[in-house]
């Protein structure tokens, strides 16, 4: 293997995007360390970190995030974000031994921000992807080197679209690591077509959570797709209001198969049906919580 340019190189993230990306890393020779941004059920990257002899720390505010990664730079240092939430600022950027990329889960310039398979399931779309960029003084707006396509089934919900995300962002990774790590930068591609130029917060959510009787089966799914994260609560439970009482949704159903538009509901239950399909929900009720 050829010498490498970087001696160091830092994780910075969460999840299995950032433990995989860690793995990959493991037939390198270089100095890995991991810093954990958010705790998250059934994290593992503790764990790994210790099975591998890897320097890790959790750090979870600005200024520790800040502190860890200045005091572990050593020689030229590639800092790798990886499901990673803290935006870079200042001293960081502005260091010459320094080159930060980071992986999005969208086709970038699209759907910069939080949450994009999310809003990739409220817009329609039926093909989504991954980017892997450098990192500048804006959010998701670097030059990009890596991208790969994810498609959407019409059932995804938003936690399988990010799994396919983080599957198809680790093979980009392994396609092109040697190079940056050997070569000390990957040319840039050209930019994907623009038609979300919309920058996605973590208040932002699909629907702003509510689903609405009057609107068709499909769209209301499509909004309950777009918040289900299985076991993570990423957005709160969406909320619907029937006839003036309201109800938080805790499952939901659709099936595919077209009947009259009706309204049927009972204490623990709504069905919502029209010519695309019925929506079976199981509800509880709730009081009203403005979003």
């Amino acid at each position: 293997m050829s010498k490498l340019e970087f001696e160091t190189v830092i994780v910075i993230g969460f999840g299995k995007i950032a433990q995989d990306v860690a793995s990959t890393l493991l037939q390198y020779d270089v100095t890995l360390k991991l810093l954990q941004t958010e705790l998250q059920p059934f994290s593992t990257l503790e764990s790994f970190a210790q099975k591998h002899d890897i320097t890790y720390q959790f750090k979870c505010t600005k200024e520790e995030i800040e502190s860890s990664l200045l005091k572990w730079l050593s020689g030229k240092t590639l800092i790798i974000s990886a499901n990673n939430n803290y935006l870079f600022k200042g001293e960081l950027l502005a260091l010459n031994d320094v080159t930060i990329i980071n992986f999005h889960n969208a086709l970038l310039p699209n759907l910069r921000g939080r949450n994009a398979p999310s809003w990739a399931i409220y817009h329609h779309l039926e093909k989504t992807g991954v980017t892997w960029h450098y990192v500048d003084e804006g959010v998701d707006t670097g030059g990009a080197f890596a991208f790969s396509d994810v498609l959407i089934d019409k059932h995804d919900k938003a936690y399988q679209v990010a799994h396919k995300c983080m599957l198809a962002g680790l093979e980009a990774f392994s396609n092109v690591i040697s190079e940056l790590l050997e070569a000390g930068f990957v040319p840039c591609l050209a930019k994907k077509p623009l038609e979300y130029d919309y920058l996605y917060l973590s208040k932002d959510i699909p629907g702003n959570g509510w689903i609405d009787t009057m609107q068709s089966t499909i769209d209301n799914y499509r909004i309950l797709r777009a918040l289900d994260y299985g076991p993570f609560n990423v957005f709160p439970k969406a909320q619907i209001n029937n006839d003036g009482t309201y109800y938080t949704v805790r499952t939901y159903q659709f099936i595919d198969e077209p009947n009259g538009k009706y309204l049927n509901t009972s204490e623990n239950s709504i069905v919502l049906s029209d010519k695309f399909g019925s929506l079976k929900l199981q509800v509880e009720k709730a009081e009203i919580e403005l979003r």
